[in-house]
C-alpha cells in the first residue's frame, strides 16, 4: 500500500499498473448510467428545501468504481464502505499542526514512519482497521476471480478480473499486488470524482445561460434515440468538464522526490530575493519539490487574463491554453491527472464517469444556487466544497425539467 500512498518515493507497482493495465480503465458508459439514475431517484423534488448533492454524488461514484474495478456491489464490501467514508473525512479535516507534521515527516526515514503508524491513536486505529479489512476483501475477490478463470469461466469486464486472468500473456502483477490496492482504489476513485462533479454543478448553477445551452446539446444528442451517447462528440459537455478540471484540480498541491541530479528549465525567468535572474533551477537527487497544480492551471501566461474565471467556452474558442505551451498531462494540457509515469490510472474512467453523470443530471434537472448559502473551496490533502459552517456540502436548488 505504501508503494502508492507515498507516491513521491515509492511507486514501482504504479509503473507496472500504468504500463500494462492503464488501458483497462476505458470502460463502457453503461457502468455509470445506473448510478446516475441512483442519484436521480434520491433527489426529493417535492421538498422546498435545497438538496445537498455531495453525499448523492459520493454514493454514486463509489458504486461505479466498485463495480467497474472490483467487479462487485457496494453491499459486498460491508463495513468497509463506512470505514472508507470515515477515513476520507479524517484525511480532509486536518488541523494546522497535523498538516505541518505531515510536511516535515516527508524528511523522516521510512522506518520512523513505520514506528509512528504503531502509535495508539483513534485516527490511526480507523486507518489500520480499514487497511486490514480492505486487504481481506481484496484477497477474497482476487481468489474468486482467479479460481473462476481456472475453471474456464470467461472473465468479467471489471479491471480486477482482467488483470488476474491467468491466461493473460506477460502477466507481472500478482494477486497480492492487486489485493493490496483495494483501499486506495476505493478512496482515489470515489471522492475525487464526486468532488469534481459537485464543483461542476455549483458552477453550472452560477452560469444559467451555459447550463441551458448544455441541456439543449444533451437533449439534441439524445433525440437521435441511442442510449449510449457519443459523449466525445458533444463540444459543450467536454468544454464544461475540462474547465471544471482546470479550475478545481482535486489535488491542488503535491510533492515529488528528485530521482537524479538535473536542471529544471523555467518557462519564464524569475528574480530571486538577492536580485539574481534565473531561467533554470538546479535540482539534486533526493530533494523534495512541490508542484502547484492549482497555481499552474490559473496561470495567466498559459490560460489568459481571465484564467481565474470559470469559462467553458475558452475550450471551444481555442483559447484553452496558449500556443507554444508545453503539452503536459494526459488530458487537455491539464495536470489534474498528473503526467508521465505518474499519470492517474483511472483518468479515462473519470472522464467517462463525469460525461455520463452530467448528461443524466443536467438533462433531467435544472440547478440554481440557494439564497445566502455560498459554497467555498476547502483544501488540505484534496479540495472539497464546504458550506458556510465549514462542513462539506454542495447545496443547490434542484428543479425537474418537464
Amino acid at each position: 500500500m505504501l508503494q502508492l500512498l507515498l507516491s513521491y518515493r515509492y511507486g514501482d507497482y504504479e509503473f507496472g499498473w500504468q504500463k500494462l493495465y492503464g488501458a483497462l480503465y476505458r470502460v463502457k458508459g453503461c457502468i455509470s448510467q445506473p448510478h446516475s439514475l441512483q442519484i436521480i431517484k434520491a433527489i426529493d423534488t417535492d421538498t422546498t428545501e435545497t438538496v445537498d448533492m455531495s453525499p448523492l454524488l459520493s454514493a454514486a461514484t463509489l458504486s461505479a468504481i466498485t463495480e467497474a474495478v472490483l467487479g462487485c456491489k457496494t453491499q459486498d464490501l460491508g463495513e468497509l464502505v463506512e470505514i472508507t467514508t470515515r477515513v476520507l473525512r479524517l484525511a480532509v479535516d486536518l488541523d494546522r499542526k497535523t498538516i505541518l507534521f505531515s510536511s516535515l515527516g516527508t524528511h523522516l526515514p521510512r522506518w520512523v514512519w513505520k514506528l509512528l503508524t504503531l502509535i495508539p491513536n483513534a485516527a490511526l486505529d480507523e486507518v489500520r482497521k480499514g487497511r486490514n479489512l480492505s486487504a481481506h476483501i481484496g484477497h477474497r475477490l482476487a481468489q474468486e476471480k482467479v479460481s473462476a478463470a481456472r475453471q474456464g469461466i470467461e472473465p468479467n469486464d471489471d479491471v480486477f478480473s482482467q488483470i488476474l486472468d491467468p491466461n493473460q500473456p506477460h502477466k507481472t502483477v500478482s494477486e497480492e499486488d492487486v489485493a493490496s490496492q483495494t483501499s486506495l482504489i476505493l478512496i482515489a476513485g470515489q471522492e475525487t470524482s464526486a468532488n469534481t462533479l459537485a464543483f461542476g454543478l455549483l458552477e453550472l448553477a452560477q452560469n444559467p445561460e451555459f447550463q441551458d445551452s448544455l441541456r439543449r446539446e444533451i437533449h439534441s444528442t439524445r433525440g437521435h434515440g441511442s442510449r449510449d451517447l457519443p459523449y466525445n462528440d458533444m463540444p459543450l459537455l467536454n468544454a464544461f468538464i475540462k474547465e471544471t478540471l482546470r479550475l478545481y484540480p482535486i489535488t491542488a498541491l503535491t510533492e515529488r522526490m528528485v530521482g537524479e541530479d538535473t536542471v529544471l528549465p523555467l518557462m519564464e525567468s524569475i528574480t530571486t530575493s538577492t536580485g539574481e535572474r534565473l531561467s533554470e533551477v538546479p535540482l539534486q537527487k533526493g530533494q523534495i519539490i512541490y508542484m502547484g497544480i492549482a497555481s499552474y492551471q490559473r496561470l495567466e501566461a498559459i490560460w489568459g487574463a481571465d484564467a481565474g474565471e470559470f469559462k467553458p467556452t475558452r475550450w471551444i474558442e481555442g483559447t484553452g491554453s496558449r500556443q507554444g505551451a508545453a503539452a503536459i498531462g494526459p488530458y487537455a494540457n491539464l495536470l489534474t491527472f498528473f503526467g508521465g509515469e505518474r499519470t492517474c490510472l483511472g483518468w479515462r474512467f473519470a472522464i467517462l464517469e463525469m460525461q455520463v453523470i452530467i448528461c443524466e443530471l443536467v438533462g433531467k434537472f435544472s440547478f440554481a444556487p440557494p439564497e445566502g448559502d455560498v459554497a467555498r473551496v476547502h483544501g488540505t490533502t484534496i479540495i472539497q466544497p464546504v458550506i458556510p459552517d465549514g462542513k462539506k456540502g454542495a447545496h443547490l436548488c434542484v428543479t425537474p425539467i418537464v
